[in-house]
């Protein structure tokens, strides 16, 4: 066996920066997830009107998306697609730092875990 094929096995080379590990890849899936949940579920919103009448006046209002509501109303006449390009934006900003945290993470639990102690001796035969 030849020594320089044993140290070129051993040497780690770095990953590329669009490379993700498979866990990273499982995170991801769960934020992602939520957020799909987030801005499609529609919330019910207690109204807070100064001269509210209970009987003319719903007393919830139901808005959809977070963290901007791009839907306002029972209806759909109340669209607004500027908060829904804001919501787009803030869940590609939430995904790429989950991302990139969960990187780091494991980098440094690979790092923790691979400590150049003494390395034994190669023989050569």
């Amino acid at each position: 066996m030849n020594v320089s094929r044993v140290r070129a096995m051993s040497d780690k080379r770095r990953r590329r920066w669009f490379q993700l590990h498979l866990s990273t890849c499982v995170v991801l899936m769960f934020v992602a997830a939520w957020l799909v949940w987030a801005n499609v579920e529609p919330r019910h919103i207690l109204r807070d009107l100064p001269g509210f009448i209970p009987p003319l006046e719903p007393l919830f209002e139901l808005r959809q998306g977070w963290p901007f509501a791009f839907r306002i109303g029972e209806d759909s006449n109340h669209y607004f697609p500027l908060a829904a390009v804001g919501d787009g934006c803030v869940a590609l900003l939430m995904l790429a730092f989950v991302a990139r945290l969960w990187e780091y993470l494991i980098g440094k639990c690979e790092q923790a875990d691979v400590t150049p102690a003494r390395e034994a001796p190669v023989r050569v035969e």
